[in-house]
C-alpha cells in the first residue's frame, strides 16, 4: 500500500522509503539542525519519484499569535520555498497543539492576507480544519495525531491526508495516509508533470507512483498484477477492469479520477 510519511530531524534513506512504498514526504521549510528540508535533500526525493509536501512550523504556540504572526509566518514561508527555488506552492501551516478553533482564525487571517487561500494547507485536529474550510482559510487539510495531542478518532471527509502516530515502518517517521489525488504535493499535478504523480499517463508514470498503482490494484483489487513500477500490459490491463467496475471511461491511464477510486476504495 503506497503511503506518506512526514518527519523532522530523522533522515531515511531512498532505500528504506522505496522498500517501504513511500511514495511521498512531508518535510519542514522551517527549523534549525537538520529539520528543515534543503535543496540537495528536494533533489533527492525527485531523482527517485518521490513528492515532496511542505510544513512551516516555529512552534506549538504559533497560531496563538493571531493575525500579525499569520503574516510573519507567510512571509517566511515564502522565503523558504523561494530559497528552495519554488514559487505558487502550498504549504501546511502547522498547528502542534489542541487548541480551540476560533483562537486560531486570526493567525489564518493573516498567513491569507499574503498568501491566498488556494494554496494555505492546515495541518491540526478536526475541528480545527472544518472551520478553516468552512471560512475559506484553507485549501489543504492534514488530519493530526501527533504525540502532544490526538486529533480526531474517525477521519474527516475534508482530510487530503491522515496522521497515524507511532504507525510508520520507518522509525524516526510518523504515517500519513493519502487521501486525495491532490494534497498539495510537489510536482504539482498536471501541467508537465505525468501521473502517477497524480494523473498518470501509460508509460509515463515514474516508478515509484506506477508501483504504488500496482500495489493498490493488488491489495484492494485482487489484480494480479507483479509490483515491478513498469507501466506494463499487466497495470494497464487492471486499471481498465477498475475502470469499467465504476463506468468511468476505459482508457487503461490512471488519470486523477482514477486515482482517487483506487485510493478511496
Amino acid at each position: 500500500m503506497p503511503i506518506a510519511v512526514d518527519f523532522d530531524t530523522a533522515r531515511p534513506t531512498v532505500a528504506q522509503l522505496q522498500a517501504a512504498d513511500v511514495v511521498a514526504v512531508l518535510r519542514y521549510i522551517t527549523g534549525p539542525d537538520g529539520k528543515a528540508i534543503d535543496a540537495d535533500e528536494l533533489a533527492l526525493y525527485r531523482s527517485a519519484g518521490i513528492v515532496v509536501g511542505f510544513v512551516f512550523g516555529i512552534g506549538a504556540q504559533d497560531a496563538a499569535g493571531g493575525f500579525p504572526e499569520g503574516q510573519t509566518a507567510a512571509q517566511a514561508a515564502l522565503t523558504a520555498l523561494s530559497a528552495l527555488g519554488l514559487t505558487e506552492q502550498p504549504v501546511y501551516f502547522a498547528v502542534d497543539e489542541s487548541i480551540t478553533p476560533s483562537l486560531a482564525v486570526p493567525y489564518f487571517r493573516g498567513i491569507c492576507s499574503i498568501i491566498p487561500p488556494a494554496l494555505v494547507g492546515a495541518y491540526g485536529e478536526g475541528a480545527l480544519l472544518t472551520l478553516l474550510k468552512a471560512d475559506g482559510l484553507a485549501s489543504f487539510f492534514w488530519q493530526s495525531e501527533s504525540t502532544s495531542f490526538p486529533g480526531n478518532a474517525a477521519t474527516l471527509p475534508i482530510s487530503d491526508l491522515r496522521q497515524f502516530f507511532n504507525q510508520s515502518p520507518i522509525i524516526g517517521t510518523d504515517y500519513d495516509e493519502i487521501l486525495s489525488a491532490d494534497f498539495g504535493q510537489f510536482p504539482r499535478p498536471g501541467g508537465d508533470v505525468q501521473l502517477p504523480t497524480l494523473g498518470g499517463i501509460t508509460g509515463s508514470a515514474e516508478p515509484y507512483w506506477t508501483k504504488s498503482v500496482q500495489s493498490l490494484l493488488a491489495s484492494k483489487f485482487n489484480q494480479a498484477v507483479p509490483l515491478t513500477g513498469v507501466y506494463d500490459e499487466a497495470t494497464t490491463a487492471g486499471i481498465r477492469a477498475v475502470q469499467g467496475f465504476f463506468g468511468i471511461p476505459i482508457t487503461g491511464v490512471t488519470d486523477s479520477e482514477t486515482w482517487s477510486i483506487l485510493l478511496g476504495f
